[in-house]
C-alpha cells in the first residue's frame, strides 16, 4: 500500500509538472497565451525592461525562465518520489527525511496555490500531500 500511495502522490506532482511545462512551452512564440498579463500594454513593457540584476536580462524571458524552472522543480520532485516509490519503497519508510520531504513539499504547495495562485493546483496537492502523509503512517506502523 505505501508503495502506491507513493506512486500516486509523486504522479499528481509529475502530470502537474507536464502540464506546467506544456503551458510555458506555448508562450514561446510571439504570441503568447497561458502566462502573458491581460494587458498587452504590460507585456510590450515586460519584453522592454531589463532586471536590475542583469541588463541583458528582460522581464519577460525572466518570467518564461521562472514558469520553465518552477516545471522542472515539479517535475524533479515527482520523478524523485516515483522512483524512491517503484524501486524502493523500503528506502522511504526507513527514512524520516525522505518522509518529511514527501510531506513538506506538497504542504507547501498547499499553501502558496492558496495564497498566489489558485484552487486547482491547492486541490492536486493537497491530494498528494495527504498520500504522502497515508504512505508515512502507514510506512511507521
Amino acid at each position: 500500500m505505501v508503495k502506491l500511495l507513493l506512486i500516486a502522490g509523486s504522479s499528481i506532482f509529475l502530470l502537474l509538472g507536464v502540464m506546467h511545462l506544456v503551458l510555458t512551452l506555448q508562450d514561446l512564440g510571439d504570441e503568447p497565451r497561458n502566462f502573458k498579463p491581460q494587458d498587452a500594454a504590460l507585456l510590450a513593457a515586460m519584453r522592454r525592461s531589463a532586471t536590475a540584476f542583469h541588463p541583458k536580462i528582460n522581464l519577460w524571458n525572466a518570467w518564461l525562465g521562472f514558469h520553465f524552472s518552477h516545471s522542472l522543480g515539479l517535475l524533479m520532485f515527482g520523478g524523485a518520489f516515483l522512483y524512491i516509490g517503484i524501486f524502493y519503497p523500503s528506502v522511504f519508510s526507513g527514512s524520516r527525511f525522505l518522509q518529511l520531504c514527501s510531506i513538506l513539499i506538497p504542504a507547501v504547495y498547499v499553501f502558496l496555490s492558496l495564497k498566489f495562485w489558485f484552487a486547482e493546483p491547492a486541490v492536486f496537492s493537497a491530494i498528494s500531500t495527504a498520500c504522502f502523509i497515508l504512505a508515512v503512517v502507514l510506512s511507521n506502523a
